[in-house]
């Protein structure tokens, strides 16, 4: 091989991916402006989606979870470890939120005098399981339990899992508001 053949095949090797960071330089800063805009986004089988999902989320639970007496629709306050998590660790302060409403599940089961086994609502699932077989959810509230679930699943299991300090707040009043449902507090 001379240097000639050499030379095109490192060519013909390299020009696709040179061509691709050209364009990925040139475009940066458009393609970082649009970033807040995206819905979803996949990296290595990781859906970045929280955000958004919370806010859907918020104007869903707006009209399943009303506040007491129907006053305005204005989400219960974040309590004080809560918000200070959020900003060093939005994922703690998600893990943290589901954890005021698997406390309130728990107990609302204990009230109704559910028989539950321990190891039953451990999961989220099997808690969800629960809460609906004992009818202490209706539907439309089931499908609120069933979001907050699912984020909190990529919070706890999404190796790459990242969001943003406001959306972790988001979460934990949606979370406060369906733990207070289901304490009867509404």
């Amino acid at each position: 091989m001379d240097w000639l053949t050499f030379t095109a095949a490192v060519i013909k090797a390299v020009a696709w991916p040179l061509t691709a960071l050209i364009i990925i330089l040139v475009l940066r800063r458009p393609l970082l402006n649009l970033l807040p805009l995206l819905q979803q986004l996949r990296v290595k089988g990781i859906e970045l989606e929280f955000g958004r999902r919370v806010e859907v989320l918020a104007a869903d639970a707006a009209a399943e979870l009303p506040p007491a007496g129907g006053t305005g629709s204005t989400l219960p306050p974040v309590r004080p470890p809560v918000a200070q998590l959020a900003e060093v660790s939005p994922r703690a302060a998600v893990l943290e939120s589901w954890l005021e409403v698997r406390g309130a599940a728990v107990d609302a089961l204990r009230r109704r005098g559910v028989p539950y086994r321990s190891r039953e609502v451990e999961s989220p699932l099997g808690l969800r399981r629960a809460l609906e077989e004992a009818g202490i959810l209706d539907a439309p509230t089931l499908g609120v339990f069933d979001e907050l679930r699912n984020l909190r699943n990529a919070a706890a299991h999404a190796p790459a899992f990242s969001i943003d300090p406001g959306s972790a707040l988001d979460y934990a009043r949606l979370a406060s508001r369906l733990a207070d449902r289901m304490r009867g507090e509404e």
